[in-house]
């Protein structure tokens, strides 16, 4: 059995781009990390956020981007 390795150089520069485009929409809606199930938690004059709806939703996202990308014709 032969194992597809889906792990190359475009799909770590999709990963990356994705990510920064997310740090990059995060400053610009800043209700991207307040949806419900994102942990906000205090911590001291700060606070820290813990997003994982948001994370879930950007998994899904470049899952169906890369689903698209990857299908050979």
């Amino acid at each position: 059995m032969k194992v597809r390795h889906i792990m190359n150089a475009s799909t770590i520069c999709l990963f990356f781009a994705v990510f920064v485009a997310i740090s990059w929409l995060r400053t610009k809606l800043p209700w991207l990390a307040n949806l419900p199930g994102d942990l906000t938690i205090p911590v001291g004059k700060a606070h820290m956020v813990i997003p994982l709806a948001t994370c879930l939703i950007a998994s899904v996202i470049a899952t169906i981007i890369l689903l698209l990308v990857g299908r050979k014709p």
